[in-house]
């Protein structure tokens, strides 16, 4: 579809690089879709389930990291304000007015500044020494914003989305023992349904006999191939469940013993 698209193109103009994009979603999100039945992408879903499951407290800690910034750019601001109306403003250092001027001259610059400072963006020791030309409460009051901040602030918020990813991992895990319980009692219900058709007495127990005759059934067939036996091993099978050697076994225990094949204990039983 998309070779067509694409020869068209010329023709359709805008609209045809439209259709082509919208396709190429489509095939994405059905990429995506493939991925969740993919036990290799299993972190990778994680990792995109625990990130929209915390949008909500991302936009909240957006908020409050906000609020934090505001209050402390107000304060800083005014630092610079108190700096600028000094007396000896004209006497001072050009470097240090410049400097108030580009980090705290406003709210919004005063902002970035603090945000600058606890991403990695500048050395806040740097910020630290120029707010002590005013006065060293406006100093301390910086490095309080970054204990706040960096070792208060930022840390809630990575253990928030922490929780989420451990909460969205036990959801996935409690979906996953759901599902191997289901098809349990899929395969359970399947093996006594294949049992009980060849129970032909309704005896409640299966003999060689009338295990043999189904043999030839589709049905049982798959059913042999699921647990990786071929019909030259069924004999082998029935004298495996026939404990007593009474030439007949209870449906229940074909069934627990079928099950036991299927499992991790085959190879050990025979």
């Amino acid at each position: 579809i998309e070779l067509i698209v694409e020869a068209s193109g010329s023709s359709m103009g805008s609209a045809g690089t439209m259709v082509l994009r919208v396709l190429r979603m489509v095939r994405l999100v059905r990429l995506l879709k493939i991925v969740r039945y993919v036990s290799a992408f299993r972190e990778l879903r994680l990792m995109i389930h625990g990130l929209f499951s915390s949008v909500r407290s991302l936009l909240w800690s957006f908020v409050l990291l906000s609020v934090v910034v505001y209050i402390f750019s107000i304060i800083f601001v005014q630092a610079a304000v108190a700096f600028l109306q000094r007396d000896d403003f004209k006497e001072g250092p050009p470097e240090a007015r410049e400097q108030f001027i580009e980090f705290f001259g406003s709210t919004q610059t005063s902002m970035r500044t603090l945000l600058v400072s606890i991403s990695g963006g500048a050395d806040w020791l740097n910020f630290v020494n120029l707010l002590e030309k005013v006065d060293t409460i406006y100093s301390l009051l910086f490095m309080l914003y970054i204990m706040v901040v960096f070792h208060g602030v930022l840390h809630v918020i990575a253990s928030i989305f922490v929780d989420s990813a451990l909460n969205t991992s036990q959801v996935e895990q409690d979906q996953l023992i759901r599902e191997e319980l289901s098809a349990k009692d899929s395969y359970l219900a399947l093996i006594t349904q294949l049992l009980a058709e060849a129970d032909l007495d309704n005896s409640g127990t299966i003999s060689w006999e009338e295990f043999q005759q189904t043999l030839e059934d589709e049905k049982m067939q798959a059913f042999l191939s699921s647990i990786e036996l071929d019909i030259s091993e069924a004999r082998g099978l029935f004298k495996l469940l026939d404990v007593d050697e009474s030439d007949e076994v209870p449906i229940d225990e074909f069934v627990t013993g079928c099950f036991r094949l299927k499992g991790s204990g085959k190879n050990l039983d025979l």
